[in-house]
């Protein structure tokens, strides 16, 4: 069973002790706000492996396309690309050209 009156007797009987005990937590705690913040792990890492962050208004780069060939229309492959505006841009590749 639960006492109240023990425990706030003993409360009255030792008030400076526990306010000590709080002070003294209270200061500890203090002393880590004040002091730098050490880094962590991941702020470690060299600058090296982190990727540099690329803004989302940059085009991407792509390789440069070979030029267009002047050969026999059986050896292309002839692209056409439709765009909403209503352009069309149309590019010859030889059939042997990969993809990638």
């Amino acid at each position: 069973m639960f006492h109240c009156r023990n425990s706030a007797a003993s409360l009255a009987d030792n008030p400076n002790e526990e306010d000590e005990d709080v002070l003294k937590a209270l200061a500890a705690s203090l002393e880590d706000v004040k002091r730098p913040a050490l880094p962590s792990d991941e702020d470690k890492k060299p600058e090296k492996e982190q990727e540099p962050e690329v803004p989302k208004s940059a085009k991407p780069l792509y390789p440069v396309l070979p030029d267009e060939p002047k050969c026999d229309s059986s050896l292309l492959c002839k692209i056409l690309v439709r765009l909403p505006d209503g352009q069309r841009f149309r590019r010859n590749f030889l059939r042997t050209d990969s993809i990638q």
